[in-house]
């Protein structure tokens, strides 16, 4: 069936009023770097660590922070004092909980995932938070740019305050809720699921995400993908599992 895309509703955050750390910390030499995995392996948190670790020795003075279990107030008190928080490496959205709340207090976030190119097919601009959500191997790159390019990462934080601010405050988001209980719904905002070319999914890299798929083909058939109503999009991945046996040239 038709549904409709959340991104179009969005996240609601009212940012709270939060002491910014960073206007106070002209005299720290190192970049402080916030993440707060609530499930370390699927948001990529040894992946991240690698990377910071490679900058690092290249010359890049960071201070790493993670935070798990942490209550909700010291999250975002360490958000808003921090230069740049990463959120997760394999999300199908440019931001969800930890990335609406960094973009709301101002601070630069960074997103993982393969789902860039299918959003750009689904949705309106207007809709996409811009500039900061990366393939994962593209990761690393963008990370480098942004603690170099103080910039850039000022460009990113900006932005994404902006989207938030305007289009996913709570009013808003309320709004478009009471849109869809008066049967109002744009058509924009509906997605057909047989048009739908996107795989991946959330928090696993893809070969991952195709070896479970190719232990569940070989254990029940192809139809326990659930992708039946989708002829394309179940060749595309039965194709890819097929890839996996393939011996690189």
């Amino acid at each position: 069936r038709n549904f409709i895309n959340h991104l179009e509703i969005g996240h609601p955050f009212a940012a709270p009023s939060v002491a910014n750390g960073r206007a106070g910390g002209e005299d720290r030499t190192s970049l402080r770097v916030v993440h707060a995995p609530t499930r370390p392996l699927q948001k990529g948190s040894p992946v991240f660590e690698e990377h910071l670790m490679k900058l690092r020795s290249e010359g890049i003075e960071i201070e790493y922070i993670v935070l798990t279990r942490c209550p909700n107030d010291e999250v975002l008190r360490q958000v808003a004092a921090a230069d740049l928080v990463l959120d997760e490496l394999y999300s199908d959205i440019p931001l969800a909980g930890l990335g609406t709340e960094a973009a709301a207090l101002g601070t630069a976030v960074l997103v993982g995932g393969y789902g860039g190119a299918a959003l750009q097919r689904h949705m309106p601009a207007r809709a996409i938070p811009q500039g900061h959500y990366t393939h994962p191997d593209g990761m690393c790159e963008l990370l480098a740019m942004v603690l170099r390019e103080p910039g850039f990462r000022a460009s990113i934080a900006a932005a994404n305050k902006a989207f938030v601010s305007e289009c996913w405050n709570p009013d808003a988001v309320a709004a478009r809720f009471l849109r869809i209980f008066r049967g109002d719904v744009p058509g924009q905002w509906r997605v057909d699921p047989t048009t739908l070319d996107y795989w991946q999914g959330w928090g696993a890299p893809e070969r991952n995400t195709l070896e479970l798929c190719r232990r569940l083909v070989e254990l029940h058939g192809s139809s326990a993908l659930g992708l039946d109503h989708n002829p394309a999009l179940l060749a595309t991945l039965l194709n890819r599992i097929r890839d996996l046996d393939t011996p690189v040239q």
